[in-house]
Order: C-alpha cells, then sequence, then structure tokens
C-alpha cells in the first residue's frame, strides 16, 4: 500500500531529491497523532530508513523532514520509542544538533523535538541522551 511505496520512495529518492524530501514528509503526515499508523510504519521498516537519511543524506530539508517523522512516530507509541532507540536514532539525532553545518535551524529544532518525544517516560533513554 501507500506506506510501502512511501517507504521505498524514501529508499530510491523518487528519482530526485526533491522527490525525497517529499516522500519522507508525506511518511511525516501519516505518522502525525496517528499511534497505529506509526507503529504500521515501524512494521515496514521505516525507523532504519529515517535513520539512514539523518546519517547520510546532505540535504538539509531531507534530514529535517526525517527528524519530524521520527518525532512524530515517537510522540504516541512506546513501541516507535523503544525501537527507535535501538535502531540507533538517539546518536544520529544528537549528532545532527551538536555539528555545526550539519543542519539550518529549523533542521535542528525537529531533531530536538525527535529526541524529546523519544525520551518520554524513560530515564533510561534520558541517560543515552546524555551519554552521546
Amino acid at each position: 500500500g501507500g506506506l510501502t511505496r512511501g517507504r521505498r520512495w524514501v529508499d530510491e529518492g523518487a528519482g530526485v531529491e526533491g522527490g525525497r524530501a517529499a516522500a519522507v514528509g508525506c511518511l511525516c503526515n501519516l505518522a502525525w497523532g496517528n499511534r497505529m499508523r506509526s507503529e504500521r510504519m515501524l512494521e515496514l521498516g521505516a525507523i532504519p530508513c529515517l535513520v539512514g537519511v539523518l546519517v547520510s543524506n546532505p540535504s538539509p530539508g531531507v534530514r529535517k523532514a526525517a527528524a519530524g517523522c521520527l518525532a512524530n512516530m515517537a510522540a504516541h507509541s512506546e513501541t516507535c520509542r523503544a525501537a527507535a532507540t535501538a535502531q540507533g536514532a538517539i546518536p544520529a539525532l544528537v549528532h545532527l544538533l551538536g555539528q555545526p553545518g550539519q543542519g539550518d535551524l529549523p533542521t535542528k529544532e525537529e531533531a530536538a523535538k525527535a529526541l524529546c518525544n523519544i525520551m518520554l517516560d524513560s530515564n533510561e533513554r534520558r541517560h543515552l541522551v546524555m551519554a552521546e
């Protein structure tokens, strides 16, 4: 369905960098305020894909959308928060925040939001963020 195509577009870039940003943005919108869709995205492998975008994509717009998608997925689902932690989102987001030139202010704001949501209700995850 649509979620599978969206993830494939993120992986493949839909042909152009603007296409990748649009694909990640669509996933971000799908995850907004919907635990069941977020967990379905998790089942389809969205988190490693989004972490990969954070780590390797040079476009601040694409990284901003990926961080926003992680924020939305983590906002209402403990399952997504735990998976984001296990699949490397915390180091990728902290790196994005801490590196000069790694993103503009809106990108860093989305990364901070994602970290806040991932840390919800978990002292262990708070400690992981502080250790990065």
